[in-house]
């Protein structure tokens, strides 16, 4: 199986198709709850060295924290309200961008604060789910790895 052509050495696309490529089958939702904190930091680097982000490093009681700070704020919102207007509807769902349909199918998925809230995200059930057929399996396991996660933060 061949590397796609855009995915560069040591980004997240390149160290995940090495997994899979390597592997016997297996759910998505097992690769997305794989090596989470390894895929945040490593995004977390990529946009750091693009320069979309700051990472400000200090420590609370001893305990080493990070704040990402997004360098063009204004940008994350735009991309945030674009996203919440393709949930909430308005355009075909056939008419939209393919990059804006899957960024809004997986922050539905996800329930992402800023985006779409848990009530607001029920009641548009329909249309996350329109949105989410080009990417339907691993939107159906990020939603089950999110609830699980919450479930299982509220449990203890």
């Amino acid at each position: 199986m061949a590397e796609p052509a855009d995915a560069g050495t040591g980004s997240l696309r390149a160290i995940v198709w090495e997994q899979i490529s390597g592997s016997p089958p297996r759910s998505w939702r097992r690769w997305i709850g794989k090596d989470h904190a390894k895929a945040v930091r490593v995004v977390r680097d990529e946009l750091a060295a693009d320069r979309l982000i700051r990472v400000e490093r200090h420590r609370v009681l001893f305990i080493p924290v990070e704040r990402i700070v997004p360098r063009k704020a204004y940008l994350s919102r735009r991309l945030a309200e674009r996203v919440g207007r393709a949930i909430r509807g308005g355009q075909p769902v056939g008419r939209m961008e393919r990059d804006l349909r899957v960024l809004a199918a997986l922050a539905g998925a996800a329930r992402m604060k800023g985006v779409v809230g848990s009530g607001e995200a029920r009641r548009h059930q329909n249309r996350i789910e329109q949105l989410s057929v080009p990417v339907e399996p691993i939107a159906t396991a990020l939603r089950k790895s999110v609830e699980a996660a919450r479930s299982s933060a509220a449990g203890g």
